[in-house]
């Protein structure tokens, strides 16, 4: 498996909520390199040293990550909440 991934932005829209975003790839070679990708955007809240609360919007798409249905491709649009501790 290869994987890349990145983040950026962290645009500062309040005093303490910040805008971000964030990329992921992922190839495994048991499908041909097939890929799953993951777009994320989201607001990082209240942040203390490396620690905060993140709301964000969350697309993935690709093959399925389980390993079970690496045969099958997913299409997921997700919304959550992180608690980066």
């Amino acid at each position: 498996m290869l994987q890349w991934g990145c983040k950026g932005g962290n645009f500062r829209i309040l005093p303490e909520s910040y805008l971000y975003f964030a990329v992921d790839m992922k190839w495994k070679s048991e499908v041909a390199w097939a890929s799953t990708q993951s777009y994320q955007c989201g607001l990082k809240l209240f942040p203390r040293n490396e620690r905060d609360i993140r709301l964000a919007y969350t697309y993935r798409t690709g093959i399925d990550d389980r390993g079970q249905f690496f045969r099958e491709r997913t299409e997921i649009s997700q919304l959550g909440v992180y608690l980066d501790f």
